[in-house]
């Protein structure tokens, strides 16, 4: 019972931070769409949850495991580009050691915004790993690479680069990300080991499936600016082959699952518009009232019997420390 309620009480926090931070949005875009189409327009809850299927950006391959319904379809892994050859520049690269290492912030979080620290912890984990060539996205030309950067001869910096290419290349041995969605996947498919920096959003789960599933290391990005930190997870998980084996693994799992996500995708959507969505398929928590989506009964219920028991064990144990007292004070009687 109690076990029941903590879970209930955890989803319904999460349920009620979901949509203090949502449905403002959501009301204004209904606003819109109603004051266009009529009172009448239906609201985003009675849209979805009459919706045909969902498809979710995910893999089970790589994802935790979670309970879900039969028209959640996961489609993760969709935008993930085949890999071409590379240029005779970047093959180059890559062949300059036995090992490289891949570091991208992404598009957002540019490696040039990184705080001076954040930075020189880097430069002190390249510095300590000479043996290893280094592919770094910058973005820009600034004092730090003219001073710094520049002066390590493992070090590869680069405005853009194929990320997807040099993923495929069999040199290719960690990538450093901040842990997207996309990055996770690309890592995932390509069959190369993840070191995973999360910065915000969805990054820290992202960076925990993979973490979960062996496919990497999690370093909190508080630990960055630790290059001593930041060199034993880097050779961790270069010396441990069991990253690089689970990681190969799982991508074969995914090249050769039965169904590829386009497909997915595909058949799923032409089957909705031959035949709409189906009732059976349709969860009946969407026609439950607030009380009972929300378990506030089995919750009160749980407090009840909580506070009960609490105050039945005050009662025991006051009268047991006053049967005590009287003993002990009939004795020095």
């Amino acid at each position: 019972m109690f076990t029941q309620c903590g879970i209930e009480a955890s989803t319904f926090g999460a349920i009620f931070l979901s949509r203090l931070s949502f449905n403002p949005m959501r009301y204004k875009v209904l606003a819109v769409y109603r004051e266009k189409f009529g009172s009448k327009f239906p609201s985003m809850d009675q849209i979805a949850s009459n919706s045909a299927y969902v498809f979710t950006n995910t893999d089970p391959l790589i994802d935790y495991a979670a309970p879900t319904i039969s028209k959640v379809i996961p489609i993760g892994g969709i935008g993930a580009k085949e890999p071409k050859e590379l240029s005779e520049d970047w093959k180059k690269i890559l062949s300059k050691r036995e090992k490289t290492v891949l570091l991208s912030f992404g598009s957002v979080a540019k490696s040039s915004y990184l705080p001076m620290k954040v930075k020189m912890s880097i430069i002190e984990t390249i510095k300590a790993l000479p043996h290893v060539t280094f592919i770094w996205k910058y973005e820009v030309d600034d004092d730090f690479t003219r001073d710094y950067a520049s002066q390590l001869n493992n070090l590869e910096l680069t405005k853009w680069m194929p990320q997807v290419d040099i993923l495929a290349h069999p040199n290719l041995s960690i990538f450093i990300t901040h842990g997207g969605m996309g990055s996770t996947q690309e890592t995932a498919h390509r069959g190369v080991p993840g070191i995973f920096i999360p910065i915000f959003g969805d990054q820290p789960r992202n960076a925990g499936m993979m973490q979960h599933n062996k496919l990497g290391k999690v370093l909190d990005k508080t630990e960055v600016t630790n290059s001593s930190k930041f060199v034993a997870v880097i050779r961790e998980v270069l010396e441990d082959d069991s990253y690089r084996s689970n990681a190969r693994r799982v991508s074969t799992m995914l090249h050769k699952r039965p169904f590829s996500a386009r497909e997915q995708l595909i058949k799923y959507t032409e089957f909705a518009a031959e035949f709409g969505p189906s009732k059976a398929l349709r969860p009946q928590s969407h026609d439950m009232k607030w009380i009972e989506y929300n378990n506030v009964d089995i919750i009160f219920s749980g407090l009840i019997v909580a506070l009960i028991a609490t105050a039945i064990a005050l009662k025991i144990t006051q009268r047991m420390l006053s049967s005590l007292f009287r003993v002990s004070k009939s004795k020095k009687d």
